[in-house]
């Protein structure tokens, strides 16, 4: 581990203290442990970061999600729906779904940085994104909303009662984290950003000189006080992902049957979510505790792949294959095994047919339309018909799943008179799981897998 050495503040920094200008501090240099200090709000990036300091999370983004209010801030399907329309209006295009989902991406890194969405486009590519990112912040505008790409950015401008804040955890910023820091930041509010003296950390470095043009004070450890630490590196090259994975835990393994805690072992992968399920496994199999922070889609969990092929099976009318996969699924309600004998050999179609083998499915009888409220109600109903919170109870995921379930599909009561069919109540449940995500290891403990962005 690196040595604890105090940091030095500058002599520039000392003459401007006296003046009275500064009165925050940007602290160049090693990431030191620090506690919760008295009258400052501690952000930090991630839940891990927060309880490594012993404080509750809160991040950039959650303090300015309640400056902003949440009914500011678009809802994803309400997102989808609004690019979609985008989409339709700017390019004509005959796929609006696919491409709104193929421009979200780099829509979000312009609102991020700011950008002039009125600027001359060196390209084709260019000027199209462009277009439809202006017509998307105008259906955004006309619903009085922002996208979350944007949420800094307005937190900043709506002069927010400014208060003592300690940001720690961040390994950069980008220019609307830096923005919103500065204009929440009140006296004797402190950031701390990891630098050393090599070009990895440049961008550190010019983050810290912006801040100072706004009236922060640069602090950096001495010179000659160095804390590098001589480390052996040694580099393997594997034929793919999975050789890696059983690699790096083969030595974690040893690593433990040597003594070494857990807590003083990470895993860092460039992508934890894409690495997740195969160190996950691998984990299980050598049996090396490793704890995951990383979220998958909500379709991808047993609840919302059973409630997307539940809602297949009505809006299609009861088919065959659909109808006999939904109710053969862990979370459905079964088939008995003398009953499956005769629905094999029927091929049921149709509630009528699937009764007529002695299978009830009345809870699936809902009505060709319905009001918002009264298909969440129902939707309500089938979880407790199907006793879904008994059901998922062995899977910790699958217990925050279902929880994120009900409330991604809370999102839709709005307008909750509004009546709407059945076809499209599923179309919306179906896009909103896609949407939201879950933990893939709520409940993980041992050696932590994490990316460079949330590594601590």
């Amino acid at each position: 581990m690196a040595p604890k050495v105090p940091y030095q503040v500058t002599p520039q920094a000392i003459s401007a203290n006296r003046s009275g200008m500064y009165d925050r501090r940007v602290y160049l240099g090693e990431w030191s442990e620090v506690g919760p200090e008295q009258g400052r709000t501690t952000l930090t990036p991630n839940a891990n970061a927060a309880r490594t300091l012993g404080v509750e999370p809160l991040s950039l983004e959650i303090l300015a999600r309640q400056i902003l209010g949440d009914e500011r801030i678009a809802a994803p399907l309400t997102i989808q729906r609004l690019l979609r329309v985008a989409v339709e209006e700017a390019l004509a295009s005959s796929d609006p779904d696919g491409v709104a989902r193929t421009l979200l991406p780099p829509i979000r890194e312009l609102f991020r940085a700011d950008a002039d969405l009125d600027a001359d486009a060196g390209s084709l590519r260019a000027r199209r994104v462009l277009e439809v990112a202006r017509t998307y912040r105008s259906l955004l505008r006309a619903e009085g909303l922002i996208d979350p790409a944007e949420m800094l950015w307005h937190a900043a401008r709506a002069l927010p009662k400014r208060r003592p804040v300690l940001v720690w955890g961040y390994p950069r910023l980008g220019r609307d984290e830096v923005a919103f820091i500065d204009a929440v930041a009140g006296e004797g509010s402190v950031l701390r950003l990891p630098y050393a003296e090599d070009h990895t950390f440049n961008e550190n470095r010019e983050t810290a000189e912006e801040l100072e043009r706004r009236s922060w004070a640069i602090h950096e450890r001495s010179p000659q006080a160095s804390w590098d630490v001589e480390v052996p590196v040694e580099a393997h090259v594997y034929p793919h992902l999975e050789a890696e994975v059983r690699g790096a835990l083969a030595q974690v393994k040893i690593l433990l049957a040597d003594g070494v805690s857990s807590q003083e072992i990470v895993l860092v992968a460039r992508d934890d979510a894409s690495y997740g399920p195969t160190v996950l496994s691998v984990a299980h199999e050598y049996g090396v505790p490793v704890q995951a922070f990383y979220k998958v889609g909500l379709s991808d969990t047993r609840v919302g792949y059973w409630l997307n092929l539940l809602l297949e099976a009505m809006v299609g009318g009861f088919p065959f294959e659909t109808t006999a996969r939904f109710l053969a699924h862990t979370l459905g309600p079964g088939i008995p095994s003398r009953r499956w004998a005769g629905a094999r050999k029927a091929h049921p179609m149709g509630a009528a047919a699937w009764e007529e083998i002695g299978l009830d499915i009345s809870p699936l009888a809902w009505p060709e339309e319905d009001t918002r409220a009264g298909w969440l109600g129902r939707l309500d109903g089938l979880f407790e018909a199907y006793a879904l919170d008994r059901k998922v109870r062995p899977w910790p995921r699958e217990v925050a799943a279902l929880s994120a379930a009900r409330s991604a599909v809370g999102s839709l009561a709005e307008p909750p008179q509004e009546t709407i069919s059945c076809r499209r109540f599923a179309e919306e449940v179906e896009e909103v799981l896609r949407l939201s995500a879950t933990a893939a290891q709520p409940e993980g403990r041992g050696v932590a897998l994490h990316t460079l962005k949330n590594r601590l």
